[in-house]
């Protein structure tokens, strides 16, 4: 398959005729979605979709783990009911935005809709082009390739539909596994942020090892797959 780096106007009018083909047929396409069931990403194994007041529980589940929230900035520990309803009907008010500031997808699998980890996109501004990444998988997920699948599909999301022209991420020196994963989407080791994260689960302080992803850099690295 030939890749080429799109024109942003060609990449406006693709994204436009697409979704005035989505709303006359309901086809269903990579990144679909209408208003009832919001904003929908397809993968092989997944479905990442907008969170739903009913996601709370699955959440709560997957997200009360010390082994999940010990690394991340926001997740307390324990990780409570009500701690995923204020987060969802967060998800919710931002999904009415009509210049959304963040997309937060519950992870799913394919024919089985509870939500085993969130991963999304924030601090967009559309006028830099520029986003944050970030995510969390349920423990018993981990190992099976399924934050990485979720991972290049939002990239692919981001870069074509957002029309981004850069993505970052930070994972603290510690995550292992978070930053192998980072630098195998291609994103770039740009820098160490000293002492900067504080876990809200454990209030330790760590180093936060800064990465960012321009959009001809992707481009280039799927080319290549």
């Amino acid at each position: 398959m030939e890749w080429k780096k799109y024109e942003r106007k060609n990449k406006v009018e693709t994204r436009i005729e697409s979704e005035k083909e989505n709303e006359t047929k309901n086809e269903k396409t990579l990144f679909g979605g209408d208003k009832k069931n919001g904003v929908r990403i397809e993968t092989e194994r997944l479905l990442l979709r907008d969170l739903r007041k009913g996601d709370s529980s699955s959440i709560v589940e997957n997200a009360n783990n010390l082994k999940i929230s010990q690394y991340m900035t926001l997740l307390p520990y324990p990780y409570t009911m009500a701690d995923a309803e204020w987060f969802v009907n967060h998800c919710l008010e931002n999904q009415d935005k009509k210049n959304r500031e963040s997309f937060d997808f519950g992870i799913t699998l394919q024919k089985v809709d509870n939500v085993i980890g969130v991963i999304g996109l924030n601090k967009i501004n559309t006028l830099e082009g520029t986003a944050t990444m970030g995510y969390w998988l349920g423990e018993k997920y981990w190992k099976q390739g399924i934050m990485g699948e979720a991972s290049r599909a939002v990239l692919k999301f981001g870069f074509q539909e957002l029309d981004l022209r850069r993505m970052d991420i930070s994972a603290v020196i510690e995550n292992t596994a978070s930053n192998a994963l980072i630098k195998s989407l291609g994103f770039v080791h740009e820098g160490v942020q000293r002492r900067k994260h504080v876990s809200k689960s454990t209030k330790n302080i760590h180093d936060l090892n800064i990465y960012g992803l321009l959009e001809e850099e992707w481009f280039s690295k799927e080319k290549k797959l």
